[in-house]
């Protein structure tokens, strides 16, 4: 299963965990972070992509280019990186 670029960029744009987009940030707000996904997503194999190990990356990811964030930031993002996950792989599924 390899997951679409597109994929990523439309469960994040969506998602906008952030809300910058909200906040009227441009559509392509998310394309750094959608790129640092597919990277990782790149080094590791196909079947090892499940939920938990994307929602790993998706944290990750976040943290590099967001953070630094405190423990309970971080807390609060993790239902938005789950469903992140979910749309991610309910879609390329």
């Amino acid at each position: 299963m390899a997951i679409a670029e597109s994929t990523i960029e439309e469960a994040l744009r969506s998602a906008d965990i952030e809300l910058l987009i909200e906040c009227g940030a441009p559509r392509d707000e998310y394309t750094p972070e959608v790129s640092a996904i597919v990277n990782a997503l790149a080094t590791i194999d196909e079947k090892e992509i499940t939920t938990e190990r994307l929602v790993a990356i998706i944290r990750e990811v976040w943290i590099y280019m967001f953070g630094p964030f405190s423990d309970d930031e971080i807390g609060l993002r993790m239902p938005a990186f789950r469903q992140v996950a979910h749309q991610i792989l309910a879609r390329d599924s």
